[in-house]
């Protein structure tokens, strides 16, 4: 009867065990390809910002497309801070014609190389631009 117990008892926290950590690695991949999708979304946005920032867009150039696009990831997947950094960009271009993305790349750079667990840059990101001559 012992062994009898014994042995229903093992099978029960053998299958709770079972049971547990499938669940428990189901969550932790979840959460990870959450984050691979964030982090991809964001490169992606960062990107299309930098490529976009200090140039002349043309109003539904495929430029301006994926500068927007990138605007509403940012606000979408980025944090708190980014999102509304995100808008105020949108604002200024809205009203001046023109906005300053600097702090908003930043912040995005920054935040990308934690997440990717890169050690942090002491410089702010420099765009470089070539501009030819006619």
């Amino acid at each position: 009867m012992t062994l009898t117990l014994a042995i229903i008892g093992s099978i029960c926290a053998a299958a709770i065990a079972a049971v547990l950590t499938h669940r428990l690695t189901s969550r932790r991949d979840q959460t990870n390809r959450r984050n691979d999708l964030r982090i991809q979304y964001l490169l992606t946005a960062y990107r299309t910002v930098a490529d976009t920032s200090h140039r002349d867009l043309k109003p539904g150039s495929e430029n301006a497309r994926a500068f927007e696009q990138g605007l509403t990831d940012i606000q979408l997947l980025g944090s708190n801070e980014q999102a509304e950094m995100a808008v105020a960009v949108g604002k200024a271009l809205a009203k001046n014609g023109e906005a300053m993305m600097d702090d908003l790349l930043l912040s995005l750079r920054d935040d990308l190389r934690e997440e990717l667990k890169l050690e942090p840059l002491a410089r702010p990101p420099f765009h470089i631009r070539v501009v030819g001559s006619d």
